[in-house]
């Protein structure tokens, strides 16, 4: 997995495929491996760049304050590394807020955005969401933060008709060696919390591709709907019966959606 030094620190990512460059951005606490069921169709049509935050997985995790705008940076240093001078960008939860920054640090670097399972603005209930799970990380360990998040991350059906699903994922994450450290995990939860660009979202021109899952706990869509009202090129798509990572739970029908939207409003 090769690794790129920017902004004062080792970015790692993986990057394949041929075409069109699409950037995937990983949410709190995930790596390049979040997209593990979307990068195989990605990469089959495109040349796909997915990356480890800073903070998460191999890239480096200083202990200092994040902010998505630093951690778009980061993106824009690594596309200036790959010689991409645009390209389409996929963001999830956190993902979703770097992506926002992104497309309006250089919007010329943006030809379409994705923003899958996010928010313009935290409010009160993610604050103290983020502020709880960082709690329970330093007193109980990773593996019952793991148990405690899959109620946030699965819809009501996913754990009634595939509790293996969950059981696999949440096993592979305890198990997982390039888990966030301490200092990554907190400075990653304190960026996806001080995140505002709601009043900036009007900027954004780009075609912009939002989802959500209908039962997700942990951003409920009432935040996808937020972000439609303030991109004025926005289309929004609620999905039923899934939850907060709804890309795992119907990676077909997320890929389908996505890969879509990407191939309409590709550069000719």
């Amino acid at each position: 997995m090769p690794s790129v030094s920017v902004n004062g620190i080792d970015l790692h990512y993986i990057a394949a495929g041929h075409g069109t460059p699409v950037v995937l951005l990983a949410g709190f606490g995930g790596d390049h491996l979040s997209w593990g069921l979307q990068f195989p169709a990605f990469r089959a049509r495109h040349h796909t760049i997915a990356l480890d935050n800073r903070g998460s997985g191999r890239s480096s995790a200083p202990d200092v304050a994040y902010t998505t705008r630093v951690m778009a940076d980061d993106v824009l240093a690594l596309l200036d590394h790959l010689g991409i001078d645009a390209a389409h960008v996929v963001g999830l939860s956190l993902g979703g807020m770097i992506a926002q920054e992104l497309a309006l640090a250089d919007p010329r670097r943006v030809w379409s955005l994705q923003l899958h399972s996010t928010a313009g603005r935290a409010d009160p209930y993610l604050r103290i969401l983020a502020q709880t799970w960082r709690q329970v990380r330093a007193q109980l360990g990773r593996e019952m933060v793991q148990q405690s998040m899959a109620l946030w991350l699965f819809g009501r059906r996913t754990f009634a008709e595939r509790p293996e699903l969950i059981e696999m994922l949440m096993r592979q994450a305890a198990a997982y060696p390039y888990a966030p450290s301490e200092a990554g995990f907190a400075r990653q939860g304190e960026a996806t919390v001080a995140h505002d660009a709601l009043s900036r979202l009007h900027a954004i021109t780009c075609p912009t591709l939002i989802t959500c899952g209908a039962d997700d706990m942990l951003v409920p869509s009432r935040f996808s709907r937020e972000l439609a009202e303030h991109l004025p090129h926005a289309e929004l798509h609620v999905i039923a019966e899934a939850g907060h990572m709804w890309c795992w739970e119907k990676p077909d029908e997320f890929n389908a959606l996505a890969l879509d939207f990407i191939a309409k409003h590709s550069q000719k």
